[in-house]
């Protein structure tokens, strides 16, 4: 599907349902697997929910940020600190 591609750390984590995270950033490009639970993320006027098999690329190093609320759970998921070269604007969306 996919060559090899560079990835910098990797953090595996749990978080329990309840978890609110006002305003914030990513504080570098992360690649978020969702593997358990479901996550809700606001970023400006738009909130989406995501549940196993999601993948979120958190890329908002400045301005407003995002807001997350973890809805059902524990949320366990895998976080992969990405290098600016990563590249997504190839891979098919899903709305």
């Amino acid at each position: 599907i996919s060559e090899w591609l560079d990835s910098e750390s990797i953090l595996f984590r749990e978080v329990q349902p309840g978890l609110f995270l006002d305003w914030h950033h990513a504080d570098s490009r992360v690649l978020i697997v969702i593997l358990a639970g479901t996550i809700e993320v606001t970023l400006g006027s738009e909130s989406r929910q995501f549940g196993p098999g999601s993948m979120v690329l958190a890329e908002d190093v400045d301005g407003q940020g995002h807001q997350t609320r973890d809805l059902t759970g524990p949320r366990q998921s895998i976080m992969i600190r990405v290098p600016d070269s990563f590249d997504v604007s190839g891979w098919k969306k899903l709305s």
